[in-house]
């Protein structure tokens, strides 16, 4: 696809977001069964309920706008998985691999955040109200996540630090 207008541009910012939200729940997925502290599995496995209605949003402003479903990837959260694999082949402690996994999922979730800040934006310049709406609800939800994230990160890092 020829990328020529906005709308193009917002098609293709959709589908990266779409392949981010599907690649991301499998990382979070992957995280949570690593990960012992009830309190941040129990955030996690939120943030795999989020993803479901974040993909069926998803699919539903893709087919308003006329789109079907594209299949442009998230090199991104390749990366971020790639990085979190290979801090699990270095020898870490139970609380520090717990440490990583929640710091993992705060830069899923605000990579992800900052994507959908930018096309709600852009929705809304095209006049797209209904689909402008339906992210701005996932934008909302990943503003909730990334700021449990960062408590519970920072709180694991207190911990740490307090020895």
């Amino acid at each position: 696809m020829a990328i020529e207008s906005l709308h193009d541009l917002v098609l293709y910012e959709l589908s990266v977001i779409r392949d981010a939200e599907r690649t991301g729940w499998e990382v979070l997925m992957l995280l949570a069964m690593r990960t012992q502290d009830d309190p941040v599995a129990r955030l996690l496995h939120t943030a795999e309920d989020y993803t479901t209605r974040h993909l069926n949003n998803l699919r539903r402003c893709l087919e308003e706008l006329g789109a079907g479903i594209q299949d442009n990837r998230s090199t991104t959260v390749e990366g971020i998985r790639e990085r979190y694999n290979i801090f699990l082949a270095v020898p870490s402690s139970n609380q520090m691999r717990v440490l990583f996994s929640v710091e993992t999922a705060l830069l899923l979730t605000d990579f992800m955040l900052s994507g959908y800040r930018i096309v709600v934006d852009w929705l809304a310049q095209l006049g797209e109200r209904g689909s402008a709406e339906r992210l701005a609800e996932n934008l909302r939800e990943k503003e909730w996540l990334s700021g449990e994230l960062q408590r519970a990160c920072h709180d694991l890092a207190a911990r740490q630090a307090a020895g």
